[in-house]
């Protein structure tokens, strides 16, 4: 008995080796929905969006977001920033590990830090809620889009552009 089991172990963890070895990424096993976004004030030197997205699983096993350095947020760059389609990864960003069933949607926070005070043509800027939402404004309308890699999983997960 021990044999067979060691046997069809073996197996799985070959195929499963086979298909990350391969270097086929799965597109389809998670989709993404944009809700809303918003730009906060965190302290007062930062300055946060707040990217909120619906996480579908179409698989029929749990998957659980998967955190840095298996996990990697990345933005679709704007035609003239680089070239179109290209894609640069977020040096600021945090997110939650969170667990999405087989077949469920579960909502996901991405919070991107945008600028620190000292990034600021004046310190009093940080204070003007309309400076705070044009500099947010530009900042978005230079993403196209974001990409998240999960490199354990070999799952891309396409979030897509839902502000202006």
């Amino acid at each position: 008995m021990a044999v067979v089991t060691g046997v069809a172990l073996g197996a799985v963890g070959w195929a499963a080796w086979r298909q990350w070895e391969d270097g086929r990424w799965d597109n389809r096993a998670i989709a993404a929905q944009f809700r809303d976004v918003t730009v906060q004030r965190q302290n007062e030197k930062d300055v946060h969006l707040l990217l909120h997205y619906a996480l579908t699983n179409a698989t029929h096993r749990s998957y659980r977001l998967a955190g840095p350095p298996l996990g990697v947020l990345m933005q679709r760059v704007r035609p003239g920033d680089l070239k179109e389609g290209d894609l640069k990864e977020l040096d600021s960003v945090i997110w939650d590990p969170i667990a999405i069933p087989a077949g469920k949607t579960v909502n996901a926070e991405f919070d991107v830090t945008l600028l620190s005070v000292e990034n600021l043509t004046s310190p009093e800027a940080i204070h003007s809620e309309q400076a705070l939402q044009a500099f947010a404004g530009h900042e978005l309308s230079r993403m196209d889009g974001l990409v998240f890699f999960d490199y354990g999983n070999r799952y891309w997960i396409d979030l897509p552009k839902g502000w202006p």
